[in-house]
C-alpha cells in the first residue's frame, strides 16, 4: 500500500507529509524527555526508577489501546477515521488541560504555604526582638 500511495503521490503532498513528519517527531521528542524531566524534578531519588517504569508502561499501555480504540471507533464510524483522529485529539487536549490545572493548583497551594510560613516566621522573630527591647 506504501509504494502505491508513494508513487501516486505529486509534489504537494509529499512536501505536506514531510511537513507533518517533522511536527510529528518534533512532539515525539518532546514527549519522550519531558515526563521523566518532570519525574526527575517531582519524585524522591528512591522512587524515581519505579516511577519511570510506571511512565513507560503506562506509555505502552496507551499505545496498544489507543490504536486499538481508534480503529474501533474509525469501523464504529463506518470508516471514518477523521472522527476517530479528533476524537483521540480531543481527549489528549483534556488530559493535558487536566495535568496543567492540577499542577497549576498545587503550585498556588504551595506558595500560599510558603507565604505563610514566613509570615510566621517574621511574626516570631518579630516578637522575639520586641520581648529583648522590653526585658534591658
Amino acid at each position: 500500500y506504501a509504494c502505491q500511495y508513494s508513487a501516486s503521490t505529486d509534489g504537494n503532498d509529499l512536501s505536506m507529509l514531510a511537513y507533518t513528519l517533522g511536527i510529528w517527531a518534533l512532539g515525539s521528542t518532546m514527549l519522550s524527555t519531558a515526563p521523566v524531566a518532570y519525574i526527575s524534578d517531582t519524585v524522591d531519588e528512591t522512587k524515581r526508577a519505579q516511577a519511570i517504569a510506571l511512565l513507560r508502561t503506562m506509555g505502552d499501555v496507551g499505545f496498544l489501546l489507543g490504536a486499538s480504540t481508534t480503529g474501533a471507533l474509525a469501523d464504529w464510524t463506518g470508516g471514518n477515521l477523521d472522527i476517530a483522529m479528533q476524537s483521540s485529539a480531543g481527549l489528549l487536549c483534556t488530559a493535558t488541560t487536566w495535568f496543567a490545572s492540577r499542577q497549576y493548583y498545587a503550585y498556588y497551594n504551595n506558595l500560599q504555604q510558603q507565604q505563610l510560613s514566613t509570615k510566621a516566621t517574621t511574626a516570631t522573630h518579630n516578637d522575639k526582638d520586641e520581648g529583648t527591647k522590653g526585658s534591658k
